[in-house]
């Protein structure tokens, strides 16, 4: 996932990633579980995250940003 975040939010708050994911495992949508975010404070979003079987990675920790470098015309 990519976009806009801050603390514990990204389109939709940690405590409803949480959920959902929770709710996935007890339907056993899956077993494991990969969760990439990059975006501002994007490890703040595995906060309320315990289901079993999740590895959940964040580009960025509470209180830093994340800013794009520049803009490669090669891929245009």
């Amino acid at each position: 996932m990519t976009g806009h975040g801050g603390d514990e939010f990204l389109k939709f708050r940690s405590h409803d990633l949480a959920d959902a994911v929770k709710q996935m495992k007890e339907k056993r949508r899956f077993k494991e579980l990969l969760i990439m975010v990059d975006t501002c404070q994007a490890a703040t979003l595995f906060s309320q995250l315990h289901s079993p079987g999740v590895l959940a990675i964040g580009s960025i920790m509470k209180g830093e940003n994340s800013y794009s470098h520049h803009l490669d015309s090669d891929f245009l």
